[in-house]
C-alpha cells in the first residue's frame, strides 16, 4: 500500500498521499524505495505551498493538526527518509 501511495504522491504531488505516507510510517510500515525516490519524496515535501497546508491538507484536518503539519512539515517522515539514506 505505501508503494501505492508514493506513486501517487510523486505523480499527482497531492499533500494529502504524503499525509497517508506518514500516517502509514507511523503506524510501522516500512518506506521501501530506492534512494533516488526518496530523494524525490523530499524535494516533493518541500515544494508544497502554503495553499497546499492551509486548504487542501485543512480540508481533511482539525485546526490543531493542521498547524501541526505547517510548522512540522512531516518531519517524522523525512527524518525516517533521511535516516534511510544515511543507512540507519
Amino acid at each position: 500500500m505505501i508503494k501505492a501511495k508514493i506513486e501517487a504522491f510523486l505523480e499527482r504531488k497531492e499533500i494529502r498521499d504524503i499525509f497517508d505516507i506518514e500516517f502509514l510510517l507511523k503506524k510501522g510500515i516500512d518506506i521501501d524505495a530506492s534512494p533516488q525516490i526518496l530523494r524525490k519524496i523530499i524535494k516533493e515535501i518541500n515544494s508544497l505551498t502554503k495553499n497546499d497546508y492551509s486548504v487542501k491538507l485543512g480540508s481533511l484536518l482539525e485546526e490543531e493538526q493542521r498547524r501541526y503539519y505547517v510548522s512540522e512539515n512531516f518531519k517524522i517522515l523525512k527524518s525516517a527518509i533521511n535516516g534511510k539514506l544515511l543507512g540507519k
